[in-house]
């Protein structure tokens, strides 16, 4: 059976894998690779990626 600590350190590697990967290239080729049928346009994940992008820029700037 999987402990409470084991669950939490595999859905923080699976975000930590998820932000490293929206991070690579530019914000359309990350938005082609998350994209599903179903799920948000590429032109909305393209945005949303530049969004979340500019609040890590905006993150460092403050730091």
């Amino acid at each position: 059976m999987t402990t409470r600590e084991e669950a939490i350190n595999r859905a923080g590697r699976t975000l930590a894998e998820g932000i490293r990967r929206m991070q690579e290239g530019t914000p359309r080729e990350a938005a082609e690779r998350a994209y599903t049928p179903g799920g948000p346009g590429i032109d909305e994940l393209e945005a949303r990626i530049i969004r979340f992008r500019s609040t890590l820029t905006e993150g460092r700037a403050a730091a």
